[in-house]
């Protein structure tokens, strides 16, 4: 029986045609004084090496503690280090290169942790503080990077692809022999599960010394081929050809039913969904039948139930996208349509229910598992986004919002322009459409989703920020700014980037990071002027915190301060051009009025901002957060076990400070449903670890179960999601349209305007402004609407715009219309006026402002054949100053 001796190491090196690297990493590896002092030996395992490697090592072995493997049927890395193990001596090992890229020197640093028993594995990481991979170019430190995103599903170290580390024999055996590729450190980490204590050590790698690297395409694959097996993907019970065979199966199934139920006069929406749940019970059930068979253990019907129901809903609004996008091709008939929405059903229903449902992943460590299922949720719904990103038509305050990029300037009345300037860029992009509107907001998203991770990765660890991530892209407004277009999708951004580099400043002492402060506080100004409210926590903070107090005495707050001004400086330069309008605007909107106690309704909009789950656990971090906090903080990122941890006071006070504004302004002013979005962005790294934590590591009953409640809030968020976006895009049955949210069936309605605007010039000579008979709401849809029938023709997508014009021209409050229309320039024209309701139209000022008032029309607006609103318009001749 083998004996191990824990007090020994043994060094295992894999060698393929090394010949010309042995004898210096020989004499490097005994040049460690430190070996000198415990047993040690070194293994080299060559696979088929056709130079003189073996010749090398072999004459090495008669006076020194080296010993060779040879075989020659070469099974790859893994299987080397594996043999290497099963002969090793010593119950520690260490495994390297034998082409010099990891410096020998460096083994006293992986081993004595070990054999201290503090950890369980100990790598040497390119890419921790003090790591460095000095030879390789940018592109190459890129990809690198980039390579080990899909390895970070298993791990939460930095170096998740490292071959450099050590760990126990025992451990290393155990591995199976069969791994591809190159990456038995990848393997050690997943199969040492949430209980693996790591500890990574700073290493210069540097490039193989002599020979060639044995890098290529078929690395790649069988690195990939690794995550897929670790990841349990049922990749033998649902091949590539299974997989197509259920996706063709049930798109023909689907057409089929689509078909049948057309011929019997079905409404095009009710046999999408009708083929659709057919086709999904199907597949399910096939799923289900070869799960069994191939004894599999069988998923829980309380578990295969609410995900049959979450996929199939996913899956329903998938299909409603594409056939909405399909429609754009032209009068075809609906089955024509409907295939290619078919297929996209049905891909996406199989694929979903092999990741998700029939899948091996919750056999998982908890972490790997809860990291697998968010970020596939989180892709899924990112991606329905995507998908569903330009079909449902602009909200009002989006058409004002695209007003104000047709209108370019340093600041506008209500908002500074950073709003604006996304969706300029985005509509020079892609033209005067929904999709060019809105995607600023859903490129901007992954700004916020990036910081918030950062910022609980940095606290707690990168399953925790992943938690971050999953509630970034499900809680309410977080989900809505990503989708339509308001200043607040920026604020949102520079909000969780402003917290990241001030925790980077104030409690990591990076005082290169106040850079980041001054730009995001720069960008916060430009989007929203809220972001001020954090200025009294940060100063509470560096009163309060003996560390922080310093930075007074600094330059680079100072520094920040003045960055974010000079960003500000455009907005500054508006107002004092136009006498401090915006802020006195903001100042006397939010102050003017009777008093109104609207404290239980700012409760209320937290509550859908942050669901119940996030509500119940807010109070649990403001009571028990600094111990929460001391107990899961990251182990290299101590701040200290006595007193207040330092983190936890620093965002606790970021979201008392503009909280408590809300709060007091509440007891007597009305407040709106937005505001406070910004603020759980601090509050973010709690609830996502309270999300991804194991039971066993929340000790504590309100813990479980609010990690219990966030999983139903998460089931239930994403299928009112996908309800929500399927009622935007195709509708649902019974559910009748409104023009509250969405401008639905604003096309026809601007072709109506149109229309009669070409009938007045053709009888008048001259083209008619079309006026909205509100503030800005039916101006600003009517200038979008109307340009986007033009879209291709600048001229006349200008023309409509300057058309287009408030009802200020009445006399009345219309916002930046104000600005852009003085109303002598329009004198002696003629007007056709809109309204959504008669008595807008029919107001008897028109006798004082006209020569000539024609009779009142309507328009009933429609979308998908569904009644949407009536509009009003009557044509009004020969605008003039109004008389008494």
């Amino acid at each position: 029986m083998q004996r191990y001796n824990m007090h020994g190491v043994s060094i295992i090196v894999p060698t393929r045609n090394e010949a010309d690297n042995i004898d210096l990493l020989l004499q490097r590896i005994f040049s460690v004084e430190y070996l000198s002092s415990v047993d040690h030996e070194i293994i080299f395992v060559d696979d088929s090496s056709s130079d003189a490697t073996r010749q090398t090592v072999r004459r090495w072995c008669a006076d020194n503690p080296v010993r060779l493997i040879e075989r020659d049927y070469g099974r790859g890395l893994a299987s080397a280090v594996v043999a290497g193990a099963s002969q090793a001596a010593f119950e520690v090992a260490l495994v390297m290169d034998a082409d010099l890229s990891h410096p020998p020197e460096k083994i006293p640093e992986l081993v004595q942790p070990l054999f201290h028993g503090e950890y369980d594995m100990v790598i040497g990481s390119r890419y921790v503080k003090g790591g460095a991979t000095p030879e390789w170019p940018r592109s190459r430190r890129i990809a690198s990077k980039l390579a080990t995103l899909p390895a970070r599903l298993f791990t939460d170290v930095n170096d998740p692809m490292a071959g450099f580390f050590a760990t126990s024999t025992t451990r290393l055996k155990n591995i199976r022999a069969d791994v591809p590729g190159f990456k038995i450190g990848l393997e050690a980490l997943a199969a040492g599960g949430d209980e693996l204590r790591v500890l990574e050590v700073p290493i210069v790698f540097h490039d193989r010394f002599e020979g060639f690297s044995k890098m290529n395409k078929q690395i790649i694959f069988e690195y990939l081929k690794q995550v897929v097996q670790l990841s349990r993907l049922e990749t033998d019970l649902f091949s590539p050809g299974v997989t197509f065979t259920l996706i063709g199966a049930g798109t023909i199934l689907d057409v089929v039913v689509f078909w049948a139920l057309q011929r019997y006069g079905v409404s095009p929406l009710t046999s999408h969904l009708g083929s659709m749940a057919f086709a999904g019970v199907f597949l399910c059930t096939i799923m289900e039948v070869f799960w069994g068979k191939k004894g599999r253990n069988p998923v829980l019907s309380v578990t295969l139930g609410v995900g049959f129901i979450v996929v199939l809903v996913f899956s329903l609004t998938t299909q409603a996208a594409v056939f909405n996008l399909m429609s754009w091709l032209g009068n075809f008939s609906p089955i024509v349509l409907f295939v290619p929405a078919a297929l996209a059903g049905a891909a996406s229903f199989t694929l979903l229910s092999i990741f998700f449902l029939f899948s091996g992943a919750r056999t998982l460590p908890h972490k790997v598992q809860a990291k697998y299922f968010i970020i596939g949720g989180v892709a899924a719904v990112v991606l329905l986004k995507l998908l569903c990103l330009g079909l449902p038509e602009l909200m009002e305050q989006e058409a004002y919002y695209w007003n104000y990029a047709q209108h370019p300037a340093l600041s506008y009345l209500d908002h500074p322009p950073m709003v604006a300037l996304l969706i300029w860029l985005g509509t020079a992009l892609f033209g005067p459409i929904e999709f060019g509107v809105r995607i600023g907001a859903y490129l901007i998203w992954f700004v916020t989703a990036f910081y918030s991770f950062k910022l609980t990765a940095d606290i707690f660890n990168r399953t925790a920020a992943w938690g971050s991530v999953l509630l970034v892209t499900l809680l309410p407004l977080y989900f809505g700014t990503g989708f339509v277009i308001t200043p607040d999708s920026t604020l949102h951004a520079a909000w969780a980037a402003f917290i990241y580099y001030l925790h980077q400043s104030l409690i990591r002492g990076n005082s290169k990071a106040w850079l980041g402060v001054g730009i995001s506080l720069g960008i916060g100004l430009l989007s929203k002027y809220t972001i001020v409210l954090l200025g009294p926590g940060i100063v509470c903070f560096l009163l309060v915190d003996k560390k922080a107090r310093a930075w007074f005495l600094r330059p680079q707050p100072y520094g920040a301060v003045l960055i974010g001004l000079l960003l500000f400086a455009p907005v500054l330069i508006w107002n004092y051009q136009n006498d401090w309008i915006s802020f006195l605007f903001q100042g006397e909107q939010r102050v003017s009025g009777s008093h109104l106690f609207t404290a239980n309704r700012l409760l209320g909009y937290i509550t859908i901002l942050l669901t119940p789950a996030g509500l119940l656990g807010l109070p649990y971090f403001f009571v028990r957060g600094n111990d929460f906090f001391k107990t899961h903080e990251r182990g290299d990122k101590n701040t200290g076990k006595v007193g207040i941890h330092r983190g936890f006071m620093l965002l606790l006070l970021l979201i008392i400070s503009p909280l408590l504004v809300f709060l007091i302004f509440s007891l007597t002013k009305e407040v709106k449903f937005n505001w406070t979005s910004p603020i759980w962005l601090a509050l973010l790294p709690f609830l996502g670890a309270t999300v991804t934590l194991p039971y066993r590591e929340l000790k504590s009953t309100f813990l479980c179960f609010l990690k219990w409640l966030w999983k139903f809030s998460a089931t239930i968020l994403v299928i009112v999601y996908c309800t929500f976006l399927h009622y935007a895009t195709l509708g649902l049955p019974f559910v009748p349209y409104t023009d509250d949210l969405f401008l639905f069936g604003w096309d026809n309605l601007a072709k109506e305007v149109e229309s009669v605007s070409q009938r007045v010039e053709d009888q008048s000579g001259i083209r008619p402004l079309a006026v909205g008979m509100d503030p800005y709401q039916i101006s600003s849809g009517l200038a979008f609407y109307r340009a986007k029938l033009h879209r291709g023709d600048r001229q006349k997508q200008q023309a409509a715009i300057e058309t287009t014009l408030g009802w200020h021209l009445f006399g009345w409050d219309a916002l930046m219309y104000e600005f852009w229309a003085k109303p002598k320039d329009y004198y002696g024209q003629a007007i056709i006026a809109v309204g959504s309701s008669k008595i807008r139209v029919e107001k008897p000022y028109f006798q004082k402002r006209f020569v000539q008032v024609y009779s009142i029309h309507s328009f009933d607006v429609t979308k998908n054949d569904k009644f949407v609103n009536r509009y009003y318009y009557r044509v009004l001749r020969n605008y003039r100053q109004p008389r008494n």
